[in-house]
Parts: structure tokens; sequence; C-alpha cells
């Protein structure tokens, strides 16, 4: 049971690595960018923003974003009522700051300005007070890697399967076990070092 999800772990990093690759070839002319973002509505005077973006840039990294905030509208609300009941028959249309605050917020998405050969991080809070609430509470999140660096990082988990599985077949053909590489030429069916059961060696090609 290890030995299958070994290997299928190998696979899918090996996968990964690939992808990763495709990925980097791809940006060179033409960077890769995917958004999402989604308002959820909470009351009738505060909303949470959500935006998730995914960057392959031609620059040779990979940025990833995850910004969320909660946007308070009560003081604006109730500041326009406030003018319609002073200026009555009047329309009255006010645009407040408050409305700029998310569009402001979520520029912590995109890509950092500057990177060390690729890599960054950065987090962060941000909470704009107005009285007697909170205009914008939130928080953001900002990961870049190299591409090179990614290939590397998911191509080792199947590297060390194979050179694993190398050592085994090796250790096979020599007579030796291919857990603890004790000497087996005088045993039968186990190993008297690690209790391993003794398999037979692969055919010589």
């Amino acid at each position: 049971m290890l030995r299958l999800i070994r290997t299928i772990l190998s696979i899918v990093s090996l996968l990964l690595a690939l992808t990763t690759a495709v990925l980097w070839t791809r940006s060179w002319g033409k960077p890769l960018h995917v958004s999402m973002e989604k308002q959820t509505s909470i009351d009738k005077d505060r909303e949470f923003h959500r935006v998730f973006e995914f960057h392959s840039l031609d620059a040779g990294y990979i940025s990833v974003r995850y910004v969320r905030a909660i946007v308070d509208y009560s003081y604006d609300r109730a500041e326009l009522e406030r003018m319609r009941k002073a200026n009555p028959g009047i329309m009255i249309h006010v645009t407040f700051d408050t409305w700029y605050l998310w569009p402001h917020f979520s520029s912590h998405a995109n890509p950092p300005g500057k990177t060390t050969a690729g890599f960054s991080f950065d987090y962060g809070s941000h909470e704009s007070s107005r009285k007697p609430s909170s205009a914008l509470t939130g928080k953001w999140i900002r990961l870049s890697l190299p591409h090179w660096f990614l290939i590397l990082l998911f191509s080792l988990p199947g590297i060390l399967h194979a050179a694993h599985r190398f050592k085994q077949r090796f250790r096979l053909r020599r007579g030796l076990c291919p857990t603890c590489g004790y000497d087996l030429r005088e045993s039968k069916s186990t190993c008297p070092e690690c209790g391993a059961l003794r398999s037979p060696a692969p055919p010589t090609p």
C-alpha cells in the first residue's frame, strides 16, 4: 500500500512539473492571467468581497494572490438619508469615498512590483476607520515563485522515488536485502537484519 501511494505521488508530482514547464514555455510573449472575484451581501449595509488571482508571467515566475475584505456602507447611506431629509423634494445623487475603497484595496492582488530572482512574499491587513463604524476591513496574501524552482520542487518526489527503485533493483541483483542492504546470499526467505521478505532478483536485460 505504501509503495502504491509513493508511486501515485511521484506520478502526480511529475505531472505538476510538466504542467509548470508548459506554463513557463507558454508565458513567453503571452502571460497567463486567471482571476476570480466574488461579492456577497452580508446584510443591507455590508458586503463581503473576495478575489483570487493566478499569473504565469513572462518575467519567469508564477504569482498567486488572495484578497478579502468587508465593506460597510452604513455611514454613506445614513449620510445620504440625512441630506435628503434636509433637502426635501430635491433629487440627490452622491458618491462617497467608500465606493472606491474595495477597488483600491483589491490592487493588492496585482503582481508584486519587485521580486528577488522571482521570489517574493507579502501579506497584511488594513482597516479604514470611519466613525461610527469601519468602512473597510481586509487582508491580503501574495506569493511569487520562479518557474524553474517549481519544476525542481515538483520533480523532486519523482526523482527520489526513481532513485529508491533503482537502489532496490541494484541490491537485489547483488543478492542484498532491498530494504537495508544486508547480504542475503545465505538467507532463504527473510532478511535476518530487518525481517523483510526476500524478493527474487529482477531479470538482467
